[in-house]
Formats: C-alpha cells, sequence, structure tokens
C-alpha cells in the first residue's frame, strides 16, 4: 500500500492530507485545519450523473472522489503568477502592504477564489504614508 502525503481540497470546503488509501473505493483522510484538526475520517467514492444535450436521452454515470489535488505556495513566490483556480488560506492577517491584493488577484474574476480565514474575515494591512 503506497503512502500519498500531498494536500488535497475537499470539494465541500475542507483542507485534508491523503493518508494511504484503505482500498480502491475509499480514502483515509485528516483534517489539518479547523476545530477537528487531527481527527482522521473515510471518504467513499461518490456517484457523479451528468445529463448530456437535451434530446440525446444519454446519462453518463461514474464513480468518483470529490477532491482535487492542492498545490500550496507562499504569497511571494505567486507573485506574476496567473492561475485559474485560487485558495488563500490566512489563519492570520497578512502583516505587509500589498499581500492581501497579491493574493486575491491572481485569477481573472472573483468566482475562481476561495478563502479560508478565522471567523470569515481578514484585515487588509494598507500603509498610507506609502502611497
Amino acid at each position: 500500500m503506497a503512502s500519498c502525503l500531498h494536500p488535497v481540497w475537499l470539494r465541500r470546503r475542507h483542507v485534508t492530507r491523503d493518508l494511504p488509501t484503505t482500498s480502491a473505493n475509499v480514502l483515509q483522510l485528516q483534517v489539518i485545519t479547523g476545530p477537528s484538526r487531527g481527527d482522521d475520517f473515510y471518504l467513499p467514492r461518490v456517484p457523479i450523473i451528468t445529463q448530456a444535450a437535451s434530446g440525446t436521452g444519454f446519462r453518463m454515470r461514474r464513480l468518483q472522489f470529490p477532491i482535487r489535488v492542492a498545490f500550496v505556495m507562499t504569497i511571494n513566490k505567486c507573485q506574476g503568477q496567473t492561475k485559474s483556480y485560487v485558495g488563500v488560506y490566512l489563519p492570520t492577517p497578512v502583516f505587509t502592504h500589498g499581500q492581501l491584493y497579491v493574493s486575491l488577484s491572481r485569477v481573472g474574476y472573483a468566482d475562481a477564489v476561495e478563502v479560508l480565514a478565522p471567523r470569515g474575515i481578514t484585515r487588509n494591512v494598507v500603509y498610507p504614508e506609502e502611497l
């Protein structure tokens, strides 16, 4: 049994770390943030049913894990890059002028950004004397 320790983004908005799979149909995961930090849970494959264009009557059903592999980098490292989707984890407010702007502006539209911050808020540090 292989061990994969990759951060994954559970599509239900929980950050987890992938531990060795228990079978081909179940993943053993560990929560790495929030009040359940350190707890293990098992995630089965979920049936995904899609409808084709109207009039064809074609339906597709498949089993898959509702997760995405997450790649982690610092705000400074992502400066100047363009991404299709960004998840920003801010356990504490940013501490330098412009960091929040840099982290939130890596994508072209607001629907492609997800922010995880305590109590759902953070501070944008701006020093007016530097403007």
